[in-house]
């Protein structure tokens, strides 16, 4: 069993624990904007794994699949295509983070 010893926090303790310690300790002390980021990004992941934001995407795909071409160039109409994309995912981000976080705030996100 090796211990680790370097740092003040897990001396002699075996390496696994010392590192579990120092990560429980770390966590106890990070802020709680850094919570809230991180709670944020859990339920992006939950929106974005989730088969209704799937099917937004496919939807979307439906629709414009047949304006897109395997060519060097791109098409003035690809501009407009991605802006409505842009928008229409912002937006449902936008409502199911308001749904399951109360008070979100989009702007608060992005500072």
């Amino acid at each position: 069993m090796s211990l680790c010893y370097n740092g003040r926090l897990g001396r002699g303790l075996p390496a696994a624990w010392a590192a579990g310690l120092r990560a429980v300790f770390a966590l106890s002390f990070s802020s709680a904007s850094h919570a809230e980021f991180d709670a944020v990004v859990g339920y992006l992941e939950d929106i974005i794994l989730d088969d209704e934001f799937q099917l937004l995407q496919r939807n979307f795909m439906d629709k414009y699949y047949q304006e897109f071409e395997d060519t060097e160039e791109n098409k003035l109409i690809y501009t407009p295509i991605f802006n409505e994309y842009i928008s229409l995912v912002e937006k449902y981000i936008e409502e199911q983070l308001l749904e399951r976080i109360p008070g979100f705030n989009m702007n608060n996100l992005r500072h």
